[in-house]
């Protein structure tokens, strides 16, 4: 009964509301807010998984002070239904601009493995005449013997290796994989690229 009390108490709170400019604006506030927090969230995320711990932690710290702020709003205003439409629209608008946010990033390593359909002399030859560090082994498939190519490549480079890949092999089978850290094999300059952010601010793994 008492579940059932509170429901209808709501119900009646929110047709009692009046729209105002000040009820407008809280709603703005929260909006934006979650629009924020739940960035950042995203940015966290995509930065722990990559072994950023740094980076995680200080996004981590923003979001929740974010997010406190939203919800304190929302527990001041329980009865303004457009802090709850709010709420949920901009942590939906966040999660979409967090993401957008972490594609433009490119930052970490990524594993390129690469199986052609053909010959791989001339794709070995394209991908070594442009810097690229590349591992060739030899395997066993359902049609006989293939040439495997790995390589650890920085995402800011990983575009054009598949432009290479695409024009010298076509039918080339390639897959992608996320690196969590890379030793002193290959230079900070080829992983993390150089001259663009966030690679020329020195994005260790720590």
């Amino acid at each position: 009964m008492y579940s059932i009390w509170q429901s209808l108490n709501t119900t009646y709170m929110f047709l009692e509301f009046e729209f105002s400019r000040a009820a407008l604006a809280v709603a703005a506030l929260i909006f934006i807010a979650r629009i924020g927090d739940v960035s950042l969230g995203t940015l966290r995320a995509y930065f722990l998984t990559r072994g950023f711990k740094k980076y995680a932690t200080f996004f981590g710290f923003f979001e929740s002070a974010v997010w406190i702020m939203a919800i304190g709003q929302i527990f001041k205003n329980v009865d303004n239904p457009l802090a709850y439409l709010a709420y949920a629209g901009g942590y939906a608008t966040g999660t979409f601009v967090g993401m957008i946010i972490a594609e433009r990033l490119n930052v970490g390593d990524v594993i390129l493995r690469i199986i052609p359909k053909f010959d791989v002399t001339e794709l070995i030859e394209v991908l070594r005449n442009n810097d690229y560090r590349i591992t060739v082994i030899r395997g066993e498939g359902r049609d006989g013997d293939v040439d495997i190519i790995f390589s650890v490549i920085s995402r800011k480079r990983l575009s054009k290796a598949i432009k290479l890949i695409n024009e010298t092999n076509p039918q080339a089978f390639f897959t992608i994989e996320e690196v969590r850290k890379v030793n002193e094999g290959i230079t900070q300059e080829e992983a993390h690229g150089s001259g663009n952010w966030p690679g020329s601010l020195n994005w260790n793994r720590k």
